[in-house]
């Protein structure tokens, strides 16, 4: 009899064991990588400086509202004017902090995709053109602005810096020639001096070309 009860015993621990065993999931733990993916914000910049301020406008005279710290992650939202301010969000949150000055950051995508949040902050006068058009290139080097697309029968309006964004209004005939917006002034620049994008051909063509 005491060996029956202990068979039976053995059976129901038997069984209890290879249901835990079942039930247990065999899946390996989420890497590192996994993650780091859960947290993918898309575009976003690290903080390279000790410590600066987060403003209410794309603007040094801007009413300061947070700090922001050396090696903190941002998720940027859009863009300035001109590239030269992101508006940004701690990952993970809803609400925006506000604008950071670029030198403050540090990020390897490009500006020249992200929205346009702020079309009045920097205009050079009252009287300036608005901007209408979120397209836009990235400046990889000094250009002239001219008030027309052929170099020897147009003027110099002002120069545009390197690493800015400029809204792309229209274009010439074959894309090498840029209508762009440079902070509420109009004018043509030359296409090589941008930073290449594939979709430029779907830019409107520039009416009245010569």
């Amino acid at each position: 009899m005491k060996r029956y009860i202990l068979n039976v015993l053995l059976l129901l621990v038997l069984s209890v064991t290879g249901y835990a065993q079942d039930t247990t999931n065999d899946e390996p733990p989420p890497s590192e990588d996994a993650s780091a993916e859960a947290f993918d914000f898309g575009f976003v910049a690290t903080v390279e400086v000790d410590s600066g301020f987060v403003r209410l406008h794309p603007s040094e005279d801007a009413e300061a509202v947070a700090s922001v710290f050396v090696d903190e992650r941002l998720e940027v939202i859009s863009r300035n004017l001109d590239g030269t301010w992101f508006e940004v969000r701690r990952p993970g949150r809803m609400t925006n902090l506000g604008w950071v000055f670029t030198e403050l950051l540090d990020w390897e995508d490009r500006p020249e995709f992200l929205p346009l949040g702020d079309a009045v902050t920097g205009l050079t006068s009252d009287s300036a053109s608005p901007i209408t058009t979120d397209y836009a290139v990235f400046i990889i080097e000094g250009v002239a602005l001219r008030n027309g697309p052929i170099l020897e029968r147009s003027q110099r309006l002002l120069n545009i810096p390197p690493s800015v964004v400029v809204p792309v209004l229209a274009r010439n005939q074959d894309g090498s020639r840029l209508y762009v917006n440079y902070l509420g002034t109009e004018g043509w620049i030359v296409g090589f001096t941008a930073r290449q994008r594939n979709d430029i051909m779907q830019v409107p063509q520039a009416p009245n070309l010569p």
